[in-house]
């Protein structure tokens, strides 16, 4: 009888499996403030960027269009400061499951495909609990991105400002090229709108432009509440 009613007790306590999947509806808008140091051949950059994000569409299928639009734009090299103009307003499509599909504005090189991929938050495709681990994977594709895996685990809730949010390690990997580029981090996302509330992410062998030296690229991104 004691067994039983400790089995019980430890059924209780165990917390309910979590949902994590996208609930956000075309229209809305997201604002984010981004900082970065990026490192190559000994010398340190760092970038500070603001955005918006607004969800355009979301289709039948589940797969969404977002387009993100920089508003501010500052960098550091060298003990000089510097603004730059911001980019265009660049568009993504997506899958159901956060990754991915198409590209379309600036940025839609091999460069920025693989980036989409490295940044990229693959939902799980059932309810978790904390512990719980899912992968995706990604093959070569003609628009210049290449093979890569990523791995994701559901480390529990944790709030962000006022924001209760689903806390998740992951580690993407490429599997080709000369030199793979890799990234690894945690996301925050809101359980109440399924969107991103926070990243932070550490990336080697960035995919940056024409470089002949690896780049290393240590980024936060949050959302402006």
């Amino acid at each position: 009888m004691l067994a039983l009613l400790c089995a019980a007790t430890a059924l209780a306590l165990q917390p309910a499996p979590q949902v994590i999947k996208p609930n956000f509806k075309a229209g809305q808008e997201f604002r984010f403030q981004a900082s970065a140091e990026m490192t190559f051949a000994g010398e340190k950059a760092t970038v500070s960027t603001k955005y918006r994000v607004k969800i355009v569409e979301v289709r039948a299928d589940g797969g969404f269009l977002i387009e993100a639009v920089e508003t501010e734009s500052k960098a550091r090299m060298g003990g000089q400061d510097m603004t730059m103009p911001p980019k265009n307003p660049g568009r993504t499509l997506y899958r159901a499951d956060g990754m991915p599909m198409s590209l379309m504005g600036e940025g839609t090189d091999a460069t920025g495909y693989r980036f989409a991929h490295l940044n990229a938050f693959r939902y799980p495709t059932e309810d978790v609990a904390p512990g719980a681990k899912w992968t995706a994977k990604v093959e070569a594709a003609k628009t210049g991105q290449v093979a890569g895996s990523g791995e994701y685990e559901y480390l529990g809730n944790e709030a962000v400002g006022a924001i209760e949010c689903a806390k998740v390690r992951f580690a993407f990997k490429e599997s080709e090229g000369a030199q793979p580029a890799e990234a690894d981090g945690w996301f925050w996302i809101s359980l109440e709108d399924g969107w991103i509330v926070k990243v932070i992410r550490n990336v080697k062998n960035a995919p940056v432009g024409n470089s002949p030296t690896p780049v290393s690229v240590s980024s936060t991104v949050e959302r402006v509440q």
